[in-house]
């Protein structure tokens, strides 16, 4: 028995530090990058060399003329975690991979834990850790620079903690590791206050209600934001520049969440029909522990066990249903794989949890069934990504921007400008200290006055084009128009430079 225990143990080791290697393995050869990536990483540039929070691109403001923009649209903790790295590293995209690199080890060490702490049974948690690895929308989240798991890693660590509050010897140092946690997770998205739900059920269950414990929590899950939110509205007289209350389309995004999930995350067979057939399946995982008869529940699930499922669910749901709330009353980015992958790990877990109970309730063969569920699911589901490790460490690949501004500084295109314009590149940004423009509105160089206009603003500004964007065509086509050729272009392995040789008048 003993002994038996420990090979378990050991297969389990072993097998979590394969899906660790599986997802950190993109990182060797590259960390991709989102416009939020880069904003993330020039505002960790910015704070590091002057000592303030702002990034070089003209988003939100969308303004074109050359000034320094706020960065207000993240909470500062994960920017403040890649300054540490960025500090060593010195190079950004090497330190961003690090981080990337310790928020996922993060993120399995806190799935491992509590896994361990709602005892699951050892298959379930190996069911665990390949969905954490395979299921698509978490390989994405990896291999892209975002908050999302790093905020998933304290999220089950304090999650994990929450549950042991009231077991441990040290109740109250469990309880204040809890807050930590979220008080972490909360400085890194905004949706980490949705994780006061892990407190709810023992605030309610009990009596009397524990009045300084729920302001302690509640406290833990808000403070980073109020204090953000705060200095955003102090210093620049909003809250955000780009989350607007109010100016979103609620026809178009109201089920747009419901349909990522029956449409992309959950179909099985390459048939579309059969996502809602699966959400139905779910449910019915997520909610029989809850409705099953108390003579039942008697005789298979302990009353504790009970509650650790009913906590999950109200974590899955306070999470999934307040991010759609978000999404439908503030100006978001589209519901989609990353912005639901908190809810869609919940949902694992308490998945997990429900196939458990469910196991443990019914007889050996739905029993075996029910503990097989994952793994039929890894096999037959359209949404799952096959991991692939080379056999050899490949080069760390760096962007084209990057050659291409080492280009443009030999170049001297950069000596003396006041800044640049682009198309929607914001990768520019992470290798270039000037204020980025990028050019959102095609109106905005339609026609030659509206390039000599901008061309004219600020000191030597210069324009960047990759070869294959429509914005180039569109510009080139305007230019033609105009007689006097005052921007000669430069061609850099795909890119096009515009730039004027003389100072230009208007």
């Amino acid at each position: 028995m003993f002994r038996s225990r420990h090979v378990y143990t050991l297969a389990e080791l072993v097998l979590l530090t394969l899906t660790i290697c599986v997802s950190l393995a993109p990182l060797l050869s590259e960390v991709r990058l989102s416009p939020d990536s880069t904003n993330l990483i020039v505002a960790a540039q910015n704070l590091v060399e002057n000592g303030e929070f702002h990034v070089n691109t003209n988003w939100p403001s969308k303004i074109l003329s050359p000034q320094v923009e706020p960065f207000t649209d993240y909470p500062p903790g994960y920017t403040l975690f890649l300054v540490p790295f960025l500090t060593f590293a010195k190079d950004p995209l090497i330190a961003a991979a690090w981080a990337q690199a310790c928020s996922i080890l993060v993120c399995f060490v806190g799935l491992a834990f509590l896994l361990r702490t709602i005892k699951l049974p050892f298959v379930l948690r190996i069911g665990g850790y390949l969905l954490f690895a395979a299921l698509s929308n978490f390989p994405l989240i990896y291999s892209y620079f975002w908050t999302e798991p790093l905020f998933l890693g304290l999220s089950l660590l304090g999650g994990a903690f929450a549950l042991r509050m009231g077991l441990d010897r040290s109740p109250w140092f469990t309880t204040w590791l809890a807050a930590l946690c979220f008080l972490f997770a909360s400085s890194i998205k905004v949706i980490g206050v949705f994780n006061f739900a892990w407190f709810l059920v023992p605030l309610l269950q009990h009596r009397p209600f524990q009045w300084r414990l729920a302001l302690g929590m509640a406290s833990a899950c808000t403070v980073p934001l109020v204090i953000w939110f705060a200095r955003n509205f102090v210093v620049y007289g909003q809250f955000s520049y780009s989350h607007r209350i109010g100016e979103t389309h609620l026809k178009a995004e109201l089920l747009v969440p419901l349909n990522v999930i029956t449409h992309d995350l959950i179909p099985v067979f390459d048939e579309r029909w059969t996502g809602p057939f699966m959400l139905i399946i779910l449910c019915v995982i997520l909610l029989a522990p809850l409705t099953l008869p108390k003579t039942a529940v008697a005789k298979a699930v302990t009353v504790r066990e009970r509650s650790i499922h009913l906590k999950l669910v109200l974590v899955l749901a306070t999470h999934f249903f307040g991010i759609w709330v978000l999404s439908l009353i503030s100006h978001f980015s589209e519901m989609d794989d990353r912005l639901l992958s908190p809810s869609i790990a919940f949902a694992v877990i308490a998945g997990l949890s429900g196939l458990q109970r469910v196991g443990e309730f019914s007889g050996k063969v739905l029993g075996a069934i029910a503990y097989s569920a994952p793994f039929a699911f890894l096999l037959t589901a359209m949404h799952v990504t096959i991991p692939r490790i080379g056999s050899a460490v490949p080069d760390f690949e760096y962007p084209p921007e990057a050659e291409l501004w080492d280009r443009i500084d030999a170049e001297g295109f950069s000596t003396g400008a006041s800044h640049y314009y682009s198309d929607r590149d914001f990768r520019h940004q992470i290798f270039s200290p000037l204020p980025h423009r990028i050019l959102w509105d095609t109106t905005a160089y339609g026609s030659s006055q509206a390039i000599r206009a901008l061309a004219t603003t600020g000191t030597r500004p210069f324009f960047i084009f990759d070869t294959t964007s429509v914005e180039l065509d569109l510009f080139e086509r305007a230019l033609r128009t105009d007689p006097d050729a005052y921007l000669i272009p430069f061609s850099i392995k795909g890119f096009v430079v515009f730039h004027a040789p003389t100072p230009l008048e208007i």
